[in-house]
């Protein structure tokens, strides 16, 4: 008996023999949602809410994620929320971390993701209740900001919920389960709570990055650069975000999304100032994640539409 891996990329299907007969890989996914609280919720309003857009993943993961890869059923997919600030979210009533464990719902109860006939699925009762909970929170954060400290969160608080590969033997059979541990990161782009300040930085690399610095790069650049890439200058000049020493990180992929470009118009969203403030937090966010060993990232402004944040989500999960 051979056990066969099968890969699919959209509807290109292309079929794996294992090399060994009694070796079984389960590869499964851990979405983590996590919202930046801070000023960004209370100051900066965008044209789709991250409420609307948490929700969307919530909507497409049944069929869509359930069944990536062309996997059927036995799934061992984590859906977990965390936020970067657990102590301050405290406040609000909330305890911090939603985790939903797809194989255990399943097994206590068989009709968790799909029904047959019109009733609503446990699955959907679960998410609506999560996402009303949530929205409790913004509405809250919107009048109190609750802060966001992403630099220790990335180091440390991310660390509970990264799920590494698991080898068991069952009967004859080596079982190998794997993780893609996915990140969703709603921020702004602007990382000012935490470590902050003048005695937080070594020379041009900081802790932090705020607008100060932005502008700073912003100026150097246009003085100095000579024709350069801002890229090539960047790295030349020795600019970024000091790295996080996380051994998890080389297990983990970041899709960083809605970065809010402060430096835009915002009536009109024209540009005031070259380069803008997202090319060049793109450049520190990519530098940052690449030097601090994440095994791959992206990084999005906001959206227009709940469709563009799907397409690029999906885009990103695709990819190999």
């Amino acid at each position: 008996m051979f056990f066969l891996l099968f890969n699919c990329t959209g509807d290109k299907k292309d079929q794996i023999v294992l090399e060994n007969p009694k070796q079984v890989i389960s590869e499964n996914l851990n979405i983590i949602i996590t919202p930046d609280l801070s000023n960004r919720v209370k100051n900066y309003p965008k044209p789709v809410s991250d409420i609307d857009l948490i929700k969307n993943i919530f909507d497409n993961y049944y069929p869509k994620l359930y069944n990536y890869k062309n996997r059927v059923s036995g799934q061992k997919d984590l859906i977990n929320l965390l936020f970067t600030n657990s102590n301050i979210i405290k406040e609000y009533n909330y305890n911090g971390i939603f985790s939903l464990n797809i194989n255990q719902k399943e097994n206590q109860n068989r009709s968790y993701l799909k029904t047959f006939d019109d009733t609503e699925t446990a699955f959907k009762k679960d998410s609506r209740n999560f996402i009303s909970n949530l929205n409790k929170v913004y509405k809250q954060v919107a009048i109190n900001p609750a802060g966001a400290d992403i630099f220790q969160f990335i180091k440390d608080k991310l660390n509970t919920v990264i799920q590494k590969e698991k080898t068991v033997e069952v009967q004859d059979y080596i079982v190998t389960t794997t993780y893609r541990n996915i990140l969703v990161l709603f921020t702004d782009g602007y990382i000012e709570a935490g470590l902050y300040g003048a005695a937080n930085c070594i020379n041009n690399k900081c802790y932090f990055l705020d607008g100060v610095i932005i502008d700073n790069f912003r100026n150097d650049y246009k003085k100095n650069g000579n024709g350069l890439s801002m890229e090539v200058f960047f790295q030349q000049n020795d600019y970024g975000i000091i790295p996080i020493e996380n051994e998890d990180l080389k297990n983990l992929e970041i899709f960083v999304c809605e970065l809010f470009d402060r430096s835009l118009n915002e009536k009109t969203g024209s540009q005031r100032k070259i380069p803008n403030d997202y090319d060049i937090m793109k450049i520190f966010w990519e530098d940052w994640f690449d030097k601090s060993g994440v095994k791959k990232r992206k990084i999005y402004p906001k959206v227009d539409s709940v469709d563009e944040f799907n397409k690029n989500l999906m885009s990103f999960i695709d990819e190999k």
